[in-house]
């Protein structure tokens, strides 16, 4: 009730062009807050679903999110959510797109960023079941920003294994040439992250820590992000 009244009185509907329900929604789930269950797992989304809500955080929200058709069944109606369904051809590579719109007069600066997790897989000897706690796991992420590739700040040019984009699997990359794991680098001469005159585990971890892609979203406008996921083996 209180988002509701906050959307009529500041007539967010004329402004975005939703209507109350669908603009309440988008809101309430982009802010969520994922709740962890213990230090390391979070809660399973058939337990939390987006996560707690915060209807504080929501009313204070200067930009919302819609997600793309190809994200979800249920783009239309403001949820914010992504269903990735079966991979049948057990590759682990998923795509999404959404849209953030902006509803400040300034420039609005975001952080892309994901964290991924299953359900715990538990075998008895014969069958393997999910259990209801979870597991992060390992993904290398890419994400465009109207279409181009968004490089984290700092990291121009660090495309280790020369797959043409900058993204968490170079720092791996990174860190398999220093423990030599593998004998030869793509811009090898980028890999001094720390500029010690050596390639260590310390430069992987130096990049690692700095890969954070950013958008940029324009005043009162609205950019189209995609991300682009890849899951390694489980």
């Amino acid at each position: 009730a209180l988002l509701a009244q906050y959307i009529r009185e500041n007539d967010l509907e004329a402004k975005t062009g939703l209507d109350a329900r669908t603009l309440a929604q988008s809101l309430l789930m982009s802010t969520a807050v994922p709740v962890l269950e213990s230090a390391n797992a979070y809660y399973s989304i058939l337990k939390q679903g987006a996560g707690l809500a915060n209807v504080g955080a929501a009313i204070m929200a200067d930009t919302y999110i819609l997600m793309g058709e190809d994200a979800t069944a249920s783009y239309a109606d403001g949820k914010v959510k992504v269903e990735l369904f079966d991979d049948p051809d057990r590759d682990g590579t998923y795509s999404a797109t959404f849209t953030l719109h902006n509803l400040q007069n300034t420039d609005k600066t975001i952080e892309l960023n994901a964290d991924f997790f299953i359900q715990t897989p538990v075998s008895d000897g014969q069958y393997l079941y999910m259990d209801m706690t979870t597991s992060l796991i390992g993904m290398d992420v890419v994400w465009y920003v109207d279409g181009v590739a968004v490089t984290p700040a700092g990291l121009e040019g660090m495309d280790f294994n020369g797959d043409g984009t900058v993204s968490a699997s170079d720092g791996q990359t990174l860190l398999d040439y220093a423990t030599g794991t593998v004998e030869t680098l793509s811009n090898k001469e980028k890999a001094d992250v720390d500029g010690d005159g050596d390639i260590d585990s310390f430069d992987a971890y130096l990049f690692l820590s700095a890969a954070e892609a950013v958008a940029t979203v324009p005043a009162g406008g609205s950019v189209e992000v995609k991300v682009e996921i890849e899951i390694p083996e489980i």
